[in-house]
Formats: C-alpha cells, sequence, structure tokens
C-alpha cells in the first residue's frame, strides 16, 4: 500500500475538500483499500483517532492506516509460520498426516479418541473437502481469522 493510494482514498472521502474526514470515513476508507476490520477492531480506531474540530486530519488518517497495515503484515507473517511449522513438506497444503504429525509431537500418548478428535478436527478445517487443509482454511480453522 503506497502513500499514494492512502492520500487519493483520503480525498475521495474529503468530498466537500475541508482538510478532515469523519471517523466513519475512517473506516471506509480501511474498507476502501480492501482491509476489513471487525467491529471490535473498528469501534478502537475510532476510541484512539486524534481529531481536530470533529474531524481526522490526513496526517492523522495515514497514520491509522499504516499502522493498521503494519499490524495485518506482522499476523501474516505469524500465521504463515504456524502453517509452515504445520506443512513440513512445504506443499501448501496440510494433508492428515502433517496435521497428526504436528499433534503427537508433544509428550502425549496417542488414544483413539485423540485419532477421532484430529478426524474432527481436520474435516472441519478441509471447507472444500479436497483431503487437504490450504493456508486460507488453516488461518480460518485455526486462527480464527478469515483472510
Amino acid at each position: 500500500m503506497s502513500e499514494k493510494d492512502i492520500r487519493e482514498t483520503f480525498d475521495r472521502l474529503d468530498q466537500n475538500k475541508s482538510g478532515g474526514i469523519t471517523p466513519n470515513d475512517v473506516i471506509k476508507g480501511l474498507y476502501l483499500l480492501r482491509y476489513h476490520p471487525t467491529d471490535l477492531e473498528e469501534a478502537d480506531i475510532k476510541h484512539n483517532l486524534r481529531m481536530t474540530d470533529g474531524l481526522v486530519t490526513y496526517e492523522e488518517f495515514e497514520s491509522v492506516i499504516s499502522s493498521w497495515i503494519k499490524g495485518v503484515s506482522y499476523e501474516s507473517q505469524l500465521f504463515m509460520e504456524a502453517f509452515s511449522k504445520v506443512d513440513k513438506d512445504n506443499s501448501g497444503y496440510i494433508d492428515k498426516d502433517e496435521l497428526r504429525t504436528w499433534l503427537k509431537r508433544k509428550d502425549h500418548e496417542w488414544t483413539a479418541e485423540d485419532e477421532e478428535d484430529l478426524g474432527d478436527l481436520f474435516n472441519d478445517a478441509d471447507v472444500n473437502h479436497n483431503g487437504k487443509v490450504e493456508y486460507n482454511e488453516f488461518v480460518k480453522a485455526f486462527c480464527g481469522e478469515e483472510l
């Protein structure tokens, strides 16, 4: 995301060219830039905005957007690292054997119940039912996030 993209988004939201936008416009800006905060994240962003005369300046908008992008990038990096720990053959997906191996790495005696739980866990994660858990399915199932 470039500074130019952020500037163009701000200018698009600042329809009356006053140099300021509303807190709701900041959230609209995130969506225009293809970021999708949760309701809780939206409330947090609005709560922490520094405003001048009830409006958000370009500088504040740019700061919020840049911070958001850095946070999303860091989170994505963590998800990818977690995925890579399970995807031992670097195939780009996780099969049931890889998930079993990763889960069994603890000093725990594997039981029939564990095997059943593994099947349920894997089937829940394998949304498209192709016998593989791709990265986006992994993030949704195991990290509780939507890509």
